[in-house]
């Protein structure tokens, strides 16, 4: 008796167990493909991310820079006004007001009984015409203009001119104030707006 062999169905259940590991095969790689995929889609968007921060980072980097050189600048500007205050101040403090010399000159002249006939200041330098009554007050007059007190605020006294009308003399006397000189009578509080 022969016995009849299935070879059909160990063939078939061999195709379908093939077929189900080639499925499940298959899913495997599937899965895994996608999941390398996805994984290089997270550090490329992750890429993008660090990209754009960095961008971002040397745009704010670049807004401050330029900030900081236009406060630099404008730093300078004010510490070349506060320096240039500064020594405005120190020749406010040290020079001698024009006034204060002039009303020295006026005391001066009004001691000697000098009169007065002309007089004209330009720029620094000064011209006085005039006359005295007699040879002592002119002699005080030259005597005063070359005291200290005076020195201080004249320099280059010369007495350019003097003539004698019977008792008078007159003179003609040219000097120049000093740029700086010292404050005697005014402190630094009592300066002159």
């Amino acid at each position: 008796m022969a016995q009849e062999i299935n070879l059909v169905q160990e063939i078939a259940e061999e195709e379908i167990k093939k077929g189900v590991y080639k499925k499940k095969l298959n899913l495997a790689t599937l899965v895994f493909v996608g999941t390398v995929l996805a994984i290089m889609l997270l550090f490329f968007v992750y890429w993008l991310v660090l990209a754009g921060s960095a961008s971002l980072i040397n745009s704010r980097t670049r807004d401050a820079e330029s900030r900081i050189l236009q406060e630099n600048r404008k730093e300078i500007t004010r510490r070349a006004l506060v320096t240039k205050l500064d020594e405005a101040n120190k020749l406010l403090k040290t020079s001698s007001p024009y006034s204060l010399s002039i009303t020295k000159l006026l005391t001066l002249l009004n001691n000697s009984k000098a009169t007065l006939s002309e007089s004209g200041i330009t720029g620094s330098e000064f011209r006085l015409v005039g006359s005295v009554r007699n040879s002592s007050g002119f002699k005080r007059l030259a005597d005063d203009l070359n005291s200290p007190e005076m020195t201080e605020v004249f320099a280059d006294v010369a007495l350019t001119s003097l003539s004698s009308s019977g008792a008078s003399y007159d003179f003609v006397i040219e000097a120049r104030f000093l740029p700086t000189g010292l404050l005697t009578e005014l402190q630094g509080d009592q300066l002159p707006q």
